[in-house]
């Protein structure tokens, strides 16, 4: 798969004229993370199981979507049960 060709978007300049727009939505969406899941104890909903082994899983978007789905069941947004799962279906560890 070859990546997109580079654009000025893309530049370092650009990042950095953009990051008083960008830092202060991330730093809240940790904020709220952190409150959410670590103050409160709320559950993951789907979509942020989803997101975290998307983060954990480099070739996610290469996996079918029978073995997206045993991901999901197997729990693989825990380190231990992503570990479990790379052994048993060959999937280099990292």
């Amino acid at each position: 798969m070859l990546l997109p060709a580079p654009t000025v978007w893309d530049t370092v300049g650009f990042q950095v004229l953009k990051l008083p727009m960008t830092a202060p939505k991330s730093i809240m969406t940790n904020v709220m993370w952190f409150v959410r899941h670590t103050v409160q104890g709320q559950p993951y909903t789907d979509e942020e199981k989803q997101t975290m082994l998307e983060n954990a899983v480099d070739e996610w978007a290469d996996l079918s979507a029978k073995q997206q789905t045993d991901l999901m069941e197997c729990e693989g947004w825990k380190d231990v049960n992503l570990q479990a799962w790379r052994k048993k279906s060959g999937k280099k560890i990292r």
